[in-house]
């Protein structure tokens, strides 16, 4: 069966996804401490307290792992939009939906620190466009059908 376009988009950008996902996950299953100190870096010209250093390496393997997790979603997506677009819907939305969420509740909750604002505003910006291509995709399905 020929693909869609909203199909293709969707490939393409589980393909960019991945290979964004990939590029984290071993940049910081490897070193992790960079990554907070060049956030923290920032702080210099944004007025907001720096993260505390050096982030707990338990926590940092953990972050790495569940990056692994989502670029191997991205990846069976990518190979196959109609038979795993489920994995959208049951592991990547609802685990950008929480991370942007727990981010935005350590920023006004814990410390104003950049870091937290990046995350939310990196993981907010992931779950609302993958939302609108998952949306745009299945809609279109829907609409091929009538």
């Amino acid at each position: 069966m020929v693909a869609t376009r909203e199909e293709e988009r969707l490939r393409t950008y589980m393909w960019v996804l991945f290979f964004l996902h990939l590029a984290g996950t071993v940049f910081y299953a490897l070193a992790p401490h960079v990554f907070i100190r060049a956030l923290n870096w920032t702080t210099a010209v944004i007025p907001l307290p720096p993260h505390p250093v050096p982030a707990e390496r338990f926590w940092s393997i953990m972050a790495a792992t569940m990056e692994a997790m989502l670029m191997i979603c991205y990846l069976e997506v990518a190979k196959d939009v109609r038979r795993n677009i489920h994995y959208l819907r049951v592991l990547v939305l609802p685990g950008k939906l929480m991370t942007f969420l727990l981010f935005l509740l350590g920023f006004l909750l814990h410390i104003h620190s950049f870091a937290y604002l990046i995350g939310f505003l990196v993981d907010f910006g992931l779950f609302v466009s993958i939302l609108y291509v998952y949306v745009r995709t299945t809609r279109s399905w829907l609409q091929a059908t009538q």
